[in-house]
């Protein structure tokens, strides 16, 4: 049964560069079926932005789509080791009210995980629970 992070996570390759637009990021998102990219600088993550934050930070205000992804993108990146245990995954999502984590290895982009994850994975029910009711509280 897996109790790893790096046994349930989703390998996520795709990314987008610091200097790339809005556009760009919204292109990516649709053509991957995706809605969390790691905003890259050379090979370290500076940031992640989310289809939410395209709306919220960028389309309800009215930015224009050529402005870089840098302008709304989030920079407390919430980093997990790939080999931590996945309750440890859930206290973390819960403490940091984050429905991702970036998962690394070596200290490199290795994946993602995400409570979606969490969930589908059995014996994780509980940490799923704990993760959502941590990130619901206001």
């Amino acid at each position: 049964m897996p109790n790893k992070v790096a046994d349930i996570m989703s390998s996520h390759d795709v990314t987008i560069a610091k200097d790339e637009s809005l556009l760009r990021a919204a292109q990516l998102m649709k053509e991957h079926d995706i809605g969390f990219l790691p905003v890259m600088e050379n090979e370290q993550i500076i940031g992640v932005v989310t289809d939410r934050d395209l709306v919220i930070r960028a389309m309800s205000e009215q930015k224009e789509l050529h402005l870089p992804i840098t302008t709304i993108c989030t920079e407390k990146v919430v980093h997990i080791e790939a080999d931590a245990s996945l309750q440890k995954a859930a206290e973390m999502m819960s403490e940091q009210q984050v429905r991702r984590l970036v998962v690394s290895k070596n200290g490199k982009l290795h994946g993602v995980l995400t409570l979606a994850d969490l969930a589908r994975e059995e014996r994780s029910d509980l940490a799923a629970g704990h993760a959502l009711s941590g990130i619901s509280r206001p």
